[in-house]
């Protein structure tokens, strides 16, 4: 079979390559991969230099087509979404306590070992999550993405009804990130980006406001609509210096700043912007289960509209022109790869 391999020591290069076909060991399955979109993180792995040669893509669904011999509650034809975390030690204080994305032995797929931009993928059961039939396999590819979503809006912070909060930054996991919030019960979401198609899906999504931020200051419209007091709660998603720092502008006293993407390199911020207003901060990284099963009744009922972020599906073949439109052309939402 083919797959999209990033190569060892070279940046800014792939190849699609001829692999082996895996087997279902006795606890795992064996995946078609139907669809599997492009993350931000692939984007990163693209640029970076490794010792050694991995599959990329961790955001994918499929059919299963094998089991296992110690596989019980899993057919061959289950319609799935899998988790990433493809190797785990279960027995550090992480795992121990439910947390076993935080493992201190974590591998992720396509990442730690072979992902999913490829036709088959085989997985420990325990990452897999029933999709149903009315639930496409493009959408089915965004269950990853939005779990983490749902983990950062309902577990990193506390939204209750009639909240404004603020979403920096347009791409696919902040456009997920305005839609769970309005499902958690925010009756404004502000969207800020920049001008572009990623900035038109948020207004088709729910974004209430939606404000390009080459052109408008986000403080004064956020100020407008808060009648001077600042958002309830920011997320900021964006990754940008500028965004991370005005977060803390933007938030109400004794709001949330949720922190779900970071910036490139280290910001240099007082401390008083944290102190002074009495705010909570917190990180969100990956997800767990429950985020997982939550993500997938989302979207299956339309409180989370996958379809209209996604923009382009391409075959792995065409890689390159998959990450131009990404990061160069700029004219993405969600890019879904298809095996070949």
């Amino acid at each position: 079979m083919k797959a999209l391999v990033k190569v060892e020591g070279i940046s800014g290069v792939l190849e699609v390559q001829e692999v082996k076909e895996p087997e279902a060991e006795p606890n795992q399955a064996l995946i078609e991969v139907k669809a599997a979109g492009i993350c931000g993180s692939d984007v990163k792995h693209l640029q970076r230099i490794r010792e050694n040669p991995v599959i990329l893509g961790h955001e994918f669904s499929g059919e299963i087509v094998d089991v296992g011999s110690d596989v019980v509650g899993w057919e061959i034809g289950d319609r799935v979404a899998s988790e990433t975390s493809g190797h785990i030690c279960g027995r550090c204080r992480f795992c121990m306590t439910g947390d076993y994305h935080l493992c201190v032995e974590r591998k992720g797929l396509g990442s730690g070992m072979d992902g999913a931009f490829t036709r088959f993928i085989a997985v420990p059961v325990r990452l897999l999550h029933a999709i149903p039939d009315e639930m496409s396999y493009e959408e089915g590819a965004l269950v990853q993405p939005c779990a983490d979503i749902v983990n950062a809006v309902t577990r990193k912070a506390e939204i209750y009804l009639g909240d404004t909060v603020v979403v920096q930054g347009p791409g696919p996991m902040g456009l997920l990130t305005t839609q769970v919030a309005k499902a958690s019960g925010a009756s404004k979401v502000i969207q800020t980006g920049h001008r572009g198609v990623r900035l038109d899906i948020a207004k088709k999504v729910g974004a209430d406001v939606t404000i390009p931020v080459e052109e408008v200051n986000p403080l004064g419209v956020v100020m407008e609509h808060t009648g001077g007091l600042g958002a309830d709660v920011v997320f900021e998603v964006s990754g940008a210096t500028s965004a991370a720092l005005q977060a803390f502008d933007l938030v109400r006293k004794k709001g949330q700043v949720v922190f779900i993407a970071s910036p490139p390199a280290p910001v240099e911020f007082s401390f008083r912007s944290i102190l002074g207003k009495a705010l909570t901060v917190r990180g969100s990284i990956m997800s767990k289960w429950i985020d997982y099963e939550r993500a997938v009744d989302l979207i299956s009922r339309g409180a989370v509209r996958a379809a209209p972020i996604i923009t382009h599906k391409l075959p792995i073949t065409e890689w390159r022109k998959a990450f131009d439109a990404i990061t160069v052309e700029k004219t993405a939402g969600k890019v879904i790869f298809t095996p070949v």
